[in-house]
């Protein structure tokens, strides 16, 4: 047996406005480039500190861009492609995109099977790196060093 109460019900329409909720934040937006470089777990930074890049930062003139496409002797530039095949193996082998970017974290990681490899001194392979870098590389390909001796 139940003690009951009828009440007459305030809003018989059922158009009583409801309490304010607040909305969930929107997740996150992060910015990733191709020099992004994250330890397992780590986030990238937020898109809002992010630099506002224009198209200054990204062009060269056509004069530049000619003298950089021809650079290079003929054995600097076969020593180049070789150094590109090899690194592009190197992708293949470990699920890397080497062609037509790649990025940073692969770079980085290259240089560090070059160096556990004991074939390179460290000193060479930050030497590669550097020459690797966004802006000294063609079609962001890596040169690998000489062996250490």
């Amino acid at each position: 047996m139940f003690d009951a109460e009828l009440v007459e019900d305030e809003h018989p329409d059922h158009t009583a406005p409801l309490p304010a909720t607040r909305a969930p934040a929107p997740p996150p937006r992060y910015a990733l480039t191709r020099d992004t470089v994250l330890a397992e777990g780590e986030l990238p930074p937020p898109l809002d500190v992010q630099p506002a890049f224009t198209e200054r930062d990204l062009s060269v003139s056509a004069a530049v861009k000619d003298r950089f496409e021809r650079r290079g002797a003929k054995n600097t530039r076969l020593n180049r492609d070789s150094s590109r095949t090899a690194y592009e193996r190197w992708c293949a082998d470990h699920g890397r995109i080497a062609r037509p970017t790649t990025t940073t974290a692969n770079l980085t990681e290259y240089v560090g099977h070059l160096i556990d490899t004991d074939r390179y001194k460290p000193d060479t392979c930050c030497s590669t790196y550097r020459a690797s870098s966004p802006g000294t590389r063609r079609a962001n390909a890596p040169t690998t060093p000489s062996p250490a001796r």
